[in-house]
């Protein structure tokens, strides 16, 4: 069930579509506020015509740090692999990924993008980090340290 607040802005982006159907960026805000309202598969469907529209990696950045920020990481990184699809390399592209890979203790991702990032961050670097800089964090990292040290070894 919708608060009044989020139909009032579901119909507020449909009156937007009207004037401006091929604007990817009211596609994007129409797709943040299905999410925001639960639902998830008419924000991908928003999505999808963003990018059909404008397939560029704005578009897919800002969806991405939509999904980081609302707390979607998994989804986040999907956005940005996109963008990495349509840009290649992109530095940016690169660190926002790390970013979700280190809150979601993705460490096989977290190993594939690390040495692209700028400044590039080895498994030995992202291991110093928690382990000195936030002991406190250091057993809730414990399990993703250990899988990029191993990651690291096997890649090494």
């Amino acid at each position: 069930r919708r608060s009044g607040k989020e139909t009032e802005a579901i119909e507020m982006c449909k009156k937007a579509l009207e004037y401006g159907p091929e604007n990817p960026y009211i596609h994007i805000i129409d797709g943040q506020v299905k999410l925001l309202s639960g639902d998830h598969k008419e924000a991908q469907e928003s999505w999808k015509k963003a990018y059909e529209i404008l397939p560029d990696i704005d578009v897919y950045m800002q969806i991405a740090s939509f999904l980081y920020e609302t707390g979607y990481i998994d989804a986040s990184i999907y956005y940005a692999e996109m963008a990495l699809e349509v840009k290649g390399d992109h530095t940016d592209v690169y660190n926002h990924i790390i970013s979700c890979c280190i809150t979601s203790q993705n460490a096989e991702k977290f190993c594939k993008y690390g040495s692209k990032a700028t400044p590039a961050i080895s498994a030995s670097d992202i291991c110093y980090y928690i382990e000195n800089l936030y002991p406190n964090e250091k057993e809730a990292y414990a399990k993703f340290i250990e899988q990029v040290k191993t990651i690291a070894k096997l890649n090494s």
